[in-house]
C-alpha cells in the first residue's frame, strides 16, 4: 500500500508539473502545431478501481480537479453521509450517533467541544438541542448555531410527513444553506452536483411512493454500506479535468495524455475448484503438492496462458488510447528483475532503467522517443489541505492584514486568549524518560543517551517508531529504503550513520518471536492514540491522560497484548532497573486498553530493541494501588503554580 501512495504521488507531481510548465506535449489538430497539457488531456487507467482512493487523494494534494468514471463513487462521497444523517435524525429521535454526525458536518458546524457539552449537561444531545438552558461553556457563535439547529431540526421534524421526499431535501438544503457551503470547498462544483443528483434520486421515488422518507433513508443507508455502481455526478466529466477510469471502460475511446499506473500489480492465484473441461473432462485438484494429475497439470498451463495472453490484450488497449503522449508507471525494486507480466514483457522490448529500445525493429520504422523518470518532481504546488472548510489561519492572516492599514477591526472570537490554569489540563508521557509531563511544549532533556552520542534522542526515538508502523514483517530487506524515506521527517540531520542504526534495529526486531506473533494477529493497532480521564470515572475534574500507544494486537484465542517500544541505549542486565521508569506509562497504557476494549491486555510489555530484551508488566491490586496514589502526587505537583505560571 505504501508503493502504490509514493506512486500515486510521483504521478500526481508530475501531472501537475507537465501543466504548469507550459511545454507543449499535444498536438493541436486545428493549428497543426504543438501545445501546452490541460488537465482534460488527461486519463488515468486503472485496472480496477479497488485502490482508486489513493490516486484520487494524490490528486487533490495537488490541487488537480479529477472526474471518476464507474466505479462506486457516488454513495462513498462525504456530503451523501451528511444528508444521511441528517434525514436519520430527522425521522429518529432516537438516532444520536446520526444526530452528532450531522451536527458537526458543514450542515450546522458545531464544534465537538459544544457537542461535549451539550451531551455533558443533558446526557442526550436530541434533549440538548430543544433545553430550555444552553451550557454555560459555550461561546456566544456555538450558543447561536445550536439553536439554529434545534429550529431547522424542529421544523424538518414536523414537516416531513406532509411533504415528498425531495421537497424535504430542498427544504433542508435551504434552512442550512449547505449547497452554499459546499461550493466553497475543494471541487465544490462536483458535490454540489451530488448534492443535486441525490434530490434527483428523491424525485424518482417520489414518483413511485409518494413522500416515503424512510423508504428513501433505508434504501440511502443499504447503497452507503454496499454500494451499488453508481458514478458521482457528472458535472465535468468532458470539461477541463482529469479523468479516472479502468481500462475497460476506456475501449473505443482516445485521450492525448494517457497514464497507466501500478504496472507492477502481481496476479491473485486461481480458485482451485473442480471444471467440467470440453476436451479433458472432469477435472479435481490434487489435495497434496505431488503433481498426480496430468489433466489437472495441462488445463492449469492452458489457463495460464490465457490469462497471460488476456493482460497482454489488456496492455494493448491501455497504451493505444494515447493519442499524443503515454506515461507508464510503476515501483521497481530492481530494473533488470521485474516481477510482473507487464514489466516484463516491457523489459523485453526496453531497457527499463534508461528507456532504450531493445527490439528489433521494422524497416523505416522510427525509434519510440522513451525516457525513463527515476526521481519524483519536486512540486512547486502548496499542497492541498485534507481538512474540509475554509483556511481558517489564512482567513485570520487576512483579517489582521487589513487591521494594519486600518480597513478592519480583529473580532473578538480570535484575539489570543490568555492562558487558564483552572481549565482542563492533559497530560502524557515523556518518549524518552516515561515522566508525566504536562502536554504543553515544554523542553524535555532525555535522562538516557542513545549511541552514537551524535544523533538527537527524540527524533531518533520517533525515526525508529515510525519505521515500525510502516516495516514489513514479510520484506525486511525493504526496511532500509523505508528508513531513508522517512528519515528526513523525523531527524533534524538525517546521517548515514542514524539510518544504518535505524534500520538495523528495526530489521532485528522483525526476526524476532514477537514480531512472528503480530504478523500473525487477527487484529494489530499502531500508534493508537487514546485520552484517559483521570481519576477514571465521571468526576475526572477536567484532567485527563494523553498518549499513544506503539502497538496493540489480539491473538487467535481473542486475548490482547500490549507493546511498547524503546530504542534506549541499556544492556541485557540493565533492563530491568530501565523498564521501573516506564511503569507508570504501562500502567495507563492498559488502563485505557481495559476502558476501551473490557477487559485488561493479558500482555503489557515493553521491548527494548537494542539488546533485543522485553521486560513483562503485572501488576498486584496493592501495587496498582500505589500507582494510583503516586500519579495523583505527580499530577497535584506539576499542577502547582510554580510549574505552570
Amino acid at each position: 500500500q505504501r508503493q502504490r501512495y509514493l506512486e500515486a504521488r510521483f504521478i500526481a507531481r508530475m501531472l501537475a508539473e507537465l501543466i504548469d510548465s507550459g511545454q507543449p506535449l499535444i498536438v493541436d489538430q486545428e493549428q497543426n502545431t504543438l501545445r501546452p497539457v490541460q488537465p482534460g488531456d488527461i486519463a488515468i487507467l486503472l485496472r480496477s478501481l479497488s485502490d482508486v482512493q489513493v490516486y484520487e487523494a494524490a490528486l487533490r494534494e495537488q490541487g488537480l480537479d479529477y472526474y471518476l468514471a464507474g466505479g462506486h463513487a457516488f454513495y462513498a462521497q462525504q456530503e451523501i453521509h451528511d444528508v444521511l444523517h441528517l434525514l436519520r435524525a430527522v425521522v429518529s429521535v432516537a438516532d444520536e450517533l446520526s444526530l452528532a454526525g450531522a451536527l458537526r458536518s458543514p450542515l450546522f458546524a458545531l464544534s465537538d467541544e459544544t457537542l461535549f457539552w451539550l451531551v455533558q449537561q443533558n446526557r442526550s444531545l436530541n434533549a440538548a438541542l430543544f433545553a430550555e438552558t444552553l451550557p454555560e461553556e459555550l461561546s456566544d457563535e456555538e450558543r447561536a448555531k445550536v439553536i439554529r439547529a434545534g429550529n431547522v431540526l424542529h421544523e424538518l421534524r414536523n414537516a416531513k410527513d406532509g411533504m415528498l421526499v425531495a421537497e424535504l431535501l430542498n427544504r433542508a438544503i435551504e434552512l442550512t444553506g449547505y449547497d452554499a457551503v459546499l461550493v466553497t470547498e475543494f471541487l465544490g462544483q462536483r458535490k454540489l452536483a451530488n448534492l443535486h443528483k441525490l434530490v434527483e434520486q428523491a424525485r424518482t421515488l417520489d414518483r413511485l411512493n409518494p413522500g416515503d422518507v424512510n423508504g428513501f433513508v433505508t434504501q440511502l443507508a443499504e447503497f452507503v454500506t454496499r454500494a451499488p455502481k453508481e458514478p458521482v455526478a457528472a458535472t465535468s466529466a468532458t470539461g477541463d479535468v482529469i479523468r479516472i477510469m479502468t481500462i475497460h471502460n476506456a475501449k473505443g475511446l482516445e485521450f492525448p495524455l494517457v497514464v497507466v499506473p501500478d504496472l507492477n500489480r502481481k496476479s491473485h492465484p486461481g480458485d482451485y475448484k473442480p471444471v467440467m473441461d470440453r476436451e479433458l473432462g472432469p477435472l479435481v485438484p490434487a489435495n497434496t503438492n505431488e503433481k498426480v494429475c496430468v489433466g489437472w497439470d495441462l488445463y492449469q498451463l492452458a489457463e495460464k496462458q490465457e490469462e497471460q495472453n488476456e493482460k497482454l490484450r489488456l496492455l494493448y488497449v491501455a497504451c493505444t488510447r494515447a493519442a499524443d503522449y503515454l506515461i507508464l508507471s510503476s515501483s521497481l525494486k530492481d530494473p533488470h528483475k521485474p516481477s510482473s507480466d507487464w514489466l516484463k514483457f516491457l523489459g523485453e522490448r526496453f531497457d527499463l532503467a534508461t528507456g532504450d529500445c531493445l527490439a528489433k525493429l521494422p524497416a523505416g520504422y522510427g525509434v519510440p522517443a522513451v525516457r525513463a523518470i527515476a526521481s519524483e518532481p519536486a512540486s512547486t504546488r502548496k499542497p492541498v489541505s485534507r481538512t474540509r472548510g475554509t483556511d481558517l489561519a489564512k482567513l485570520i492572516e487576512k483579517t489582521e492584514a487589513l487591521v494594519t492599514v486600518g480597513k478592519g477591526v480583529v473580532p473578538p472570537s480570535v484575539i489570543e486568549i490568555p492562558p487558564h490554569t483552572q481549565a482542563r489540563r492533559q497530560f502524557s508521557f515523556s518518549r524518552l524518560s516515561g515522566a508525566l509531563v504536562l502536554a504543553e511544549p515544554v523542553e524535555v532533556v532525555a535522562e538516557e543517551t542513545i549511541s552514537p552520542a551524535t544523533l538527537d534522542p527524540l527524533g531518533f526515538g520517533t525515526l525508529v517508531h515510525a519505521l515500525l508502523e510502516y516495516a514489513d514483517r514479510t520484506s525486511p530487506e525493504s526496511v532500509r529504503e523505508i528508513c531513508e524515506f522517512l528519515a528526513p521527517k523525523h531527524l533534524k540531520d538525517p546521517t548515514e550513520e542514524a539510518i544504518t542504526e535505524a534500520a538495523a534495529l528495526v530489521e532485528r526486531f522483525l526476526h524476532s518471536s514477537r514480531a512472528q506473533q503480530i504478523a500473525a494477529a487477527r487484529c494489530v493497532q499502531r500508534e493508537l492514540e487514546f485520552i484517559l480521564p483521570w481519576p477514571l470515572g465521571d468526576d475526572a475534574e477536567g484532567r485527563y491522560l494523553h498518549g499513544y500507544i506503539d502497538c496493540l494486537y489480539q491473538d487467535e484465542e481473542g486475548e490482547w497484548h500490549l507493546v511498547d517500544y524503546k530504542s534506549n541505549q541499556v544492556t541485557a542486565e540493565g533492563v530491568g532497573a530501565m523498564a521501573r521508569d516506564y511503569e507508570m506509562q504501562m500502567y495507563v497504557y492498559a488502563l485505557a486498553c481495559e476502558r476501551a476494549l473490557g477487559k485488561r491486555p493479558v500482555e503489557s510489555v515493553v521491548s527494548f530493541l537494542r539488546p533485543e530484551k522485553e521486560y513483562k508488566f503485572e501488576w498486584t491490586p496493592k501495587r496498582e494501588m500505589e500507582l494510583n496514589q503516586q500519579f495523583d502526587r505527580a499530577i497535584a505537583t506539576l499542577l502547582t503554580p510554580a510549574t505552570v505560571g
